[in-house]
């Protein structure tokens, strides 16, 4: 654009006479003119990077993009121009950023550029189209294109090591394997997303000289690509299993105490939940049971008329809910006569008289006692 001094412009000490110094012709005024890159859309794009991926076997040390998996570009869904899903077709996408993910032939995906030498290559019509716009689409409605304006894009490499299976039900996916440099299995996959719709140019000014009645304004416009690190990179971390687990365990303990609660003073039959949750037992008398042997115990279990069956501890317990102590005299038991005299009858060993020269069962178990 060709720019010409104002003529009713004076310049003195405390500065200019007019509010514009330079007069700009309008489109299509002499001097005036319009360039565009023919071909733009078959223009590539080569990335490289590195990363210190301190979860690798080469820590601390830069590891160059062609010596890690081999790369993706995720396609978002499709903005109802066909372009996404076009692209995911012919670039074979995958539902995930790994090699063995199914393919998808629809937006969303995932599709691998191609490698040139040490760099990833992107034709810039695929990372517009993953990005969401295309070359000659609309800047905000108006009859203005990118193609014209040009746009920011924001470039986000995402490293990772694990990630969230979209083909596998999104679980936590650990990336196994070896890379083509030795190392262990880092991947990574470039987004593009547009920052803004703010027109992105360059301008120059060119003069003959300082006190020039021109000048030439170049104003170039174009793409500009801003690079963005980020991603995941996960290892073992047995402080990170310790925390997990005690965060676990207090939950778990703070959600027993909520059904407690509820279960004690809140729910309609919290009568027999109290009586079921809370067991009193007299630890006192189920001491005292060390000193009776295992036969007294099954001889009181007769009288008592209660089940034999179960260990040691068993019978213990069920004599002492059933009230039995062992200071009790069995000569004169807790039951009433006729159940006593019932047990008699169900053992005739009962029935033996107490006498000097033999015992009864009554007194043996006076003696265990």
């Amino acid at each position: 654009e060709t720019q010409t001094l104002n003529a009713s412009c004076s310049i003195n000490q405390s500065g200019t006479t007019c509010d514009k110094l330079w007069d700009s012709g309008s489109p299509g005024y002499p001097g005036n003119y319009y360039f565009y890159v023919a071909g733009a859309e078959t223009f590539d794009v080569l990335i490289q990077h590195s990363v210190i991926a301190g979860t690798s076997t080469a820590s601390n040390q830069a590891l160059n993009n062609d010596k890690m998996k081999a790369a993706y570009v995720y396609v978002p869904q499709d903005i109802g121009t066909g372009a996404q899903d076009s692209l995911c077709a012919r670039g074979r996408g995958r539902q995930d950023p790994v090699a063995d993910s199914p393919e998808a032939t629809a937006a969303p995906c995932y599709y691998q550029p191609l490698l040139y030498q040490t760099y990833d290559r992107i034709p810039i019509v695929d990372l517009l189209t993953a990005a969401g716009i295309g070359m000659d689409s609309p800047v905000n409605g108006t009859k203005q294109t990118y193609r014209y304006v040009g746009a920011k894009i924001e470039v986000q490499v995402m490293y990772f090591n694990a990630w969230r299976s979209v083909s596998r039900g999104n679980p936590l996916i650990t990336a196994r394997g070896q890379t083509q440099g030795g190392e262990d299995g880092l991947h990574y996959y470039y987004c593009f997303k547009l920052v803004d719709n703010s027109p992105i140019q360059d301008k120059q000014v060119f003069m003959a000289g300082p006190f020039a009645s021109s000048r030439t304004l170049l104003s170039k416009h174009g793409f500009f690509l801003q690079p963005v690190v980020t991603g995941q990179l996960a290892k073992p971390s047995a402080l990170a299993v310790v925390l997990q687990l005690t965060a676990g365990l207090v939950l778990l303990s703070l959600a027993n105490v909520v059904v407690d609660f509820l279960a004690l003073y809140v729910m309609r039959s919290r009568t027999f939940y109290k009586r079921f949750l809370i067991q009193e037992t007299d630890m006192a008398q189920v001491l005292r049971f060390d000193t009776v042997s295992d036969r007294h115990i099954e001889r009181v279990l007769q009288v008592r008329r209660l089940p034999l069956g179960g260990d040691r501890v068993e019978k213990i317990i069920r004599l002492v809910n059933d009230g039995y102590r062992v200071t009790d005299d069995l000569r004169t038991p807790s039951r009433s006569a006729p159940e006593f005299e019932l047990a008699r009858q169900s053992n005739p060993s009962l029935a033996t008289p107490l006498s000097a020269g033999g015992g009864s069962m009554l007194s043996a178990l006076s003696e265990d006692l």
